[in-house]
């Protein structure tokens, strides 16, 4: 009998163990491990698409902390933030108008826009041809 309950508990437990693993393979192969790129534009596309430019310091209601970030405003009003990427840190006006060639916004998988370098976090082209 003693044998029977032993081979029960290892069976339920391996059941158990089985479960938990099927759970944590389900939950990894649903759950991005770091925020993708949806979208990227050039500098001056997503200004000719979004409005306005103008660089100033905001606070985050949340938190009461202050930050400077990009904003975005077309003729109806609407306002988009685009936040510096933390790679690139925060740029002057001066500075941003200077690198404009060399600069763009990407969206990425949460919502948020980026300002950043072109080339960093952004999708690359392969030449596979």
């Amino acid at each position: 009998m003693e044998v029977y309950i032993n081979i029960a508990v290892r069976l339920i437990g391996s059941i158990s163990q089985s479960i938990k693993l099927k759970t944590l393979f389900t939950i990894m192969a649903n759950t991005p491990s770091m925020p993708g790129i949806k979208n990227s534009w050039s500098l001056i596309a997503f200004a000719k698409a979004h409005g306005h430019m103008q660089v100033g310091k905001f606070t985050n209601k949340e938190t009461g902390e202050e930050f400077e970030s990009c904003i975005f405003t077309n003729d109806s009003n609407d306002r988009v933030f685009v936040a510096f990427s933390s790679k690139m840190g925060t740029l002057t006006p001066r500075e941003i108008a200077a690198q404009k060639d060399r600069l763009q916004v990407v969206e990425l998988e949460s919502g948020n826009y980026s300002l950043c370098r072109v080339g960093e976090n952004s999708w690359e082209d392969v030449d596979l041809f």
